[in-house]
């Protein structure tokens, strides 16, 4: 929805992130309790944050994942002075959400940050928010890899599980599975798993289907932490981690890399469509570059209040033509995804996983 590779923020929303960080502090001073002052994403004629008091008869209070920052702007713009918007990073409100009474607020954000709330409430053995367990689904974000032509073939000459395929000819290279010697070892990488929702999502994609053909399989949802333990996913893991290019750019991002450098600098990176809509694929790449989906994985947008869902300004506006017409021009599409990963729990292993064995 998300990695997921530092700096990412640089190329995609720095500017905004650093604003809505402050916008996230005053937040959560204020607790999102009435007479509360919400502060906005938006800055004044001499460049300091500026603060709107909300009447909270009057809006509705929505925290909203930082990592949709495209999807935040475009509610707050579209529902206007219904809704009184803060954005702030998943683990903020999942803290949030651990007191044991926590404020009141709608929360839209992926379907990943409501479980790792839930089950930072049962690691603390506070009571279930049952509202968490009833996400509302709005739209979702398909997973591609980015690969270069020619390594595509080989690829798609191995097998079908395009994630398991890279990972085994990491580990075996890519003369083994039909490719030229001339390319040398196999060099993968992904956007920080920190803040790409795509990264972390690719991921659990990976250990999704590494444990479907595994004997006996395991079926995404039934995927814990100590799984990841087994020999024959550390192993797959650890081979598309050690892909990763040591040597140091200029461009931290990957899909920059290959960009601007080449086959030379990167040959595999995956990426969301909502990341692809925001820096496409340059025409003079267009030939060169392959978009491979990557089946049953995409990032879900879902929201969630503890109010009656149903009356809920913000996911009104999300499922209106509006909403629905916005959304598809950031590169999500509508409802729920017919994707199989792992809990949000899994995917925050997987991605501490990553970044102690990728770098």
């Amino acid at each position: 929805m998300s990695g997921c590779a530092g700096g990412v923020g640089s190329s995609y929303s720095g500017t905004v992130r650093a604003e809505v960080k402050f916008a996230a502090a005053l937040v959560g001073a204020a607790a999102l309790v009435v007479g509360a002052v919400i502060a906005r994403d938006r800055l004044d004629d001499n460049g300091a944050p500026r603060v709107t008091p909300l009447d909270p008869g009057k809006a509705e209070v929505v925290v909203c994942l930082d990592e949709l920052d495209t999807m935040c702007d475009a509610l707050a713009d579209g529902a206007g002075g219904r809704v009184a918007l803060a954005i702030e990073s998943g683990a903020d409100t999942v803290e949030r959400l651990s007191s044991r009474t926590p404020d009141e607020f709608t929360w839209v954000t992926t379907t990943e940050w409501i479980d790792v709330a839930s089950e930072s409430r049962a690691a603390r053995a506070l009571p279930a928010l049952d509202w968490l367990a009833e996400p509302e689904p709005v739209a979702h974000a398909p997973l591609v890899l980015i690969v270069w032509a020619d390594r595509a073939k080989v690829l798609t000459n191995n097998c079908a599980a395009i994630l398991l395929c890279a990972a085994d000819i990491a580990a075996s290279g890519w003369t083994a599975a039909g490719g030229q010697a001339a390319w040398g070892p196999v060099e993968f990488d992904l956007r920080n798993v920190d803040t790409s929702p795509a990264s972390r999502a690719a991921l659990g994609a990976l250990a999704a289907q590494h444990f479907a053909a595994a004997d006996p399989p395991l079926q995404a949802s039934d995927i814990s932490s100590t799984d990841l333990d087994s020999p024959a996913f550390a192993k797959r893991f650890g081979a598309l981690a050690d892909a990763v290019p040591r040597q140091s750019f200029a461009q931290t991002d990957p899909f920059q890399r290959m960009l601007t450098v080449g086959p030379a600098a990167l040959e595999m990176t995956v990426l969301s469509t909502v990341d692809l809509v925001e820096r496409p694929i340059p025409a003079a790449r267009s030939a060169q570059l392959v978009q491979q989906s990557i089946p049953r994985a995409a990032i879900d947008v879902a929201v969630v209040s503890p109010t009656s869902i149903g009356d809920s300004r913000a996911l009104k506006w999300l499922r209106s033509d509006e909403g629905a017409t916005t959304a598809e021009r950031l590169g999500y599409r509508a409802g729920a995804a017919d994707d199989e990963l792992p809990s949000g729990g899994v995917l925050s292993a997987l991605a501490t996983r990553w970044s102690a064995q990728a770098r």
